[in-house]
């Protein structure tokens, strides 16, 4: 089944890991620091999609319509 909850954290998902790849090409050290915080966020995102069950928020989503 489709989850738009989970789509749009996969959308977000790929949003970062552009969003890191920017900054790590700049290479300043705050750039640098900025996308090791951001890396850390990509990491949790991605455990999330992979082990969270997406129901009650699709049934919000589908609910809401």
């Amino acid at each position: 089944m489709f989850s738009p909850s989970q789509y749009q954290d996969k959308k977000f998902l790929l949003e970062l890991a552009e969003l890191i790849e920017l900054l790590v090409r700049i290479g300043t050290t705050q750039s640098l620091d900025l996308a090791e915080k951001f890396g850390e966020d990509y990491i949790e995102l991605e455990n999330k999609i992979k082990t969270h069950d997406y129901k009650n928020e699709d049934k919000i989503f589908y609910w809401n319509k």
